[in-house]
């Protein structure tokens, strides 16, 4: 059962037992009913409700406040279950969670992935230049390299993609949407330090089957050896850009050994890491793929640690440094208010 299944009906349960609560939460009032003395259960219920009276009885009833109070606690569980559930829906995907296969990519694997479209100055557009992760409805994550670019700007996000080659399908689940804003945290364009952009969209995406957002990083916690995956259609081993969605797996290696590594040829800024393709991919991450989430999975869902950033060629057996999606989670959040 999907996790985001079992939360849904534990917390329809407990807000059963809420609502059964209220009900049962009922006031009292005193009558008459001297049809009482004719049925001997009936009689143990007489009180002296009416002390004038000689047959008086608490009958319970619903009044309107109680009602007001069975309403309330249905409409804040209804509140409940949506934030709780569908508002926090993030980091999931139909297909099975793998982490030991990297390559084509399956349709609705890692459905957060954006491709980015670029405009020249001559008007022709860039395809191929950038991705982004989707992390809520309207904001999308990428590279500020590719949000601040020289010769081209940002045009649109495409959702859902997964084949390039296919266009102007009825069943391909895009979602293109035109993008409205963007910003970037000061970034240092000889270093790459800083390298991080949010993206806003005009509109609000649909979430589908095809197109969910990724979960933000819980820590800046990052664990030698683990296993992320990083996705787009970037540069392939022959030469030319993928078409079909491709995913690489990579482990986190530590930032020392990292920059002995790259010594002479880059330095690290402390919001960067560094990631190791393992040599069963079919692939590897190279240009075109700048901007992408680098991403791990924890209790079923998958989680944004990284920004792809740069490398050193292409399948050189060079790590790959990233930013820290971590490190800039405030000012995600601070922007997120503002653009």
């Amino acid at each position: 059962m999907n996790p985001i299944t079992k939360t849904f009906i534990l917390l329809a349960f407990f807000c059963l037992i809420s609502v059964g609560i209220s009900i049962r939460c009922y006031n009292y009032v005193c009558e008459k009913n001297c049809d009482v003395l004719e049925e001997p259960r009936a009689a143990r219920k007489i009180v002296e409700c009416a002390p004038n009276e000689r047959c008086a009885v608490m009958r319970p009833y619903k009044d309107i406040g109680t009602i007001f109070r069975v309403m309330k606690s249905i409409v804040y569980c209804v509140i409940f279950l949506f934030v709780a559930v569908v508002g926090d829906h993030c980091g999931y995907q139909k297909v099975a969670n793998n982490l030991d296969i990297g390559g084509d990519a399956q349709p609705g694997e890692m459905p957060w992935l954006v491709q980015i479209h670029l405009k020249t100055r001559t008007g022709k557009i860039l395809e191929n230049a950038c991705v982004g992760s989707l992390i809520n409805k309207r904001f999308v994550l990428t590279s500020a390299i590719c949000a601040h670019n020289s010769f081209a700007v940002l045009s649109k996000a495409v959702l859902g993609q997964h084949d390039t080659t296919v266009k102007n399908c009825n069943n391909c689940h895009l979602q293109e949407i035109e993008i409205e804003n963007v910003t970037s945290n000061e970034y240092v364009k000889n270093t790459r330090a800083n390298d991080i952009a949010l993206i806003k969209l005009k509109e609000d995406v649909t979430f589908t089957e095809y197109v969910q957002p990724v979960c933000l990083p819980i820590d800046e916690q990052l664990n030698v050896g683990e296993k992320v995956v990083s996705s787009g259609w970037g540069m392939t081993k022959t030469g030319v850009f993928a078409n079909l969605k491709k995913k690489v797996i990579s482990t986190i290696t530590s930032t020392k050994d990292c920059q002995k590594t790259l010594e002479g040829i880059a330095s690290l800024a402390d919001t960067h890491f560094c990631t190791e393709a393992l040599n069963e991919n079919k692939d590897w991450m190279c240009s075109g793929d700048s901007g992408g989430p680098i991403v791990y999975l924890k209790d079923g869902r998958w989680y944004q640690q990284g920004i792809v950033s740069f490398g050193v060629g292409c399948g050189v057996g060079l790590p790959d440094v990233n930013t820290n999606v971590a490190k800039y989670l405030n000012w995600i959040k601070e922007n997120m208010k503002v653009l």
